[in-house]
């Protein structure tokens, strides 16, 4: 799994951690989404979720000339 952080509080996601997924594919906490975030959120759920659902975040770093081939 991806360490990644979030960009509001730049805290590492960890596997548990609520999450948001907004428009513009940001992975951001749930709770540091407040009124001045300006995407509309499109999926809440865990990190780990999120890595299963969605492919963009389970590529590893040297896995990313495998999605061009």
């Amino acid at each position: 799994m991806e360490m990644i952080r979030c960009p509001k509080c730049s805290r590492f996601f960890r596997k548990k951690d609520i999450v948001n997924l907004d428009i513009c594919n940001t992975v951001i906490h749930a709770t540091c989404v407040d009124e001045q975030w300006i995407y509309p959120i499109k999926d809440i759920g865990t990190y780990a979720g999120f890595v299963k659902k969605y492919a963009f975040l389970s590529v590893r770093s040297g896995d990313v000339n495998d999605i061009y081939n």
